[in-house]
């Protein structure tokens, strides 16, 4: 069997080697579509998407390789304000990985999130460099994305279509919830929109297009993902806002005033915010106003006990902070760890509150 696999592993080595752009649009291509080693092998004392994180770390290795052997990188890049800020994230979590009274977990979510910054930061960086390939990358992903979907609706269908309860567990095991699942059409419909309505595109891949979008409207509407139809709606105010060319000075203007307005009478906001009892349910309608539901909605209500909490566990360590990122590096915990973790930080989290 092992001999079987070799030439196939040789070749993927060779691809990596000499064409990194590859191997870059094979994970983009599996992305949507990996699943947690866990799901296909339960037991296992650790947990990684397949097929896409081993391809990303093994990217990475001969990224760093490949930068010795050259003796350099594109300057433009590494020296990008984008590129500065995520030099200051990678320090600050490892500044905190030291401090951590965790640091096993806090380094193994250190390392995870180099060899992704590595490989979806700075090798993508560079491939769009030149302003091509960028399609191609959108269209890769957004290919799997509709096979998800398609998935994912199906299992609906054996709920109930308008079965909002299920939507958070059937496009597992490719997406945790529907939160995540939402989250990616959030950000891939903006595109889809572009290629359909652009005058850069052919009329044969606007049709395409167009059936890809809806597609995508028909998943974002079925995740029922609020903060995902928030999201779309102030990104598209945003894009009024650039296409109509508005000026900083009456947009910080226009900010400051709603800023005051909502200090002065912040206690009236909070009262009328109270009265809503509306709960997030399959009516779109009811869904959306249960938005500003804080007193019976569970959902809000855990959101609003994440930031008490923050904000209280911030207060007792300032500076050092926490072992940040508890609920991503959960997954880097060996399994026969996890349940002890949980209890840990539930713990923690039950004390600050109180």
């Amino acid at each position: 069997m092992a001999v079987n696999v070799l030439p196939v592993i040789l070749a993927v080595i060779l691809v990596v080697i000499y064409s990194f752009d590859k191997i870059v649009y094979l994970i983009v291509l599996f992305a949507p579509l990996s699943v947690p080693l866990s799901e296909l092998s339960p037991g296992l004392g650790f947990d990684m998407f397949l097929p896409t994180e081993p391809l990303i770390f093994g990217l990475l290795i001969v990224f760093i390789l490949k930068i010795i052997y050259e003796r350099g990188f594109d300057r433009q890049i590494l020296t990008h304000p984008v590129s500065l800020a995520i030099y200051i994230n990678l320090i600050w979590i490892f500044l905190t990985a030291v401090t951590s009274t965790m640091p096993i977990v806090s380094f193994k979510f250190l390392l995870s999130r180099i060899w992704f910054v590595a490989v979806l930061y700075f090798i993508t960086a560079k491939m769009f460099s030149e302003g091509k390939n960028l399609e191609k990358y959108i269209w890769l992903y957004a290919v799997s994305l509709v096979i998800v979907i398609f998935y994912t609706v199906n299992r609906h269908l054996a709920y109930g279509i308008w079965n909002k309860e299920v939507a958070n567990f059937v496009c597992n095991p490719f997406y945790k919830d529907h939160t995540s699942y939402g989250a990616a059409l959030a950000m891939y419909i903006p595109f889809l929109l572009m290629f359909s309505f652009g005058h850069f595109v052919t009329r044969k891949e606007k049709i395409i297009s167009l059936i890809v979008l809806g597609i995508l409207l028909i998943g974002f509407i079925l995740s029922y993902t609020r903060a995902a139809w928030l999201s779309l709606i102030i990104a598209g105010g945003v894009y009024v806002i650039v296409k109509l060319k508005i000026r900083f000075k009456p947009l910080f203007i226009t900010f400051a005033t709603v800023l005051v307005l909502l200090i002065l009478f912040w206690n009236q906001i909070e009262m009328g915010l109270e009265q809503n009892s509306t709960q997030s349910s399959a009516d779109f309608k009811t869904h959306i106003s249960s938005m500003t539901n804080i007193t019976s909605d569970a959902s809000n209500l855990e959101r609003i006990n994440r930031w008490s909490c923050a904000i209280k566990m911030f207060e007792d360590k300032p500076f050092w902070l926490w072992p940040g990122y508890l609920y991503v590096s959960i997954r880097l915990v060996p399994v026969e760890r996890k349940q002890n973790y949980y209890q840990h930080q539930f713990s923690r989290w039950r004390k600050c509150t109180q």
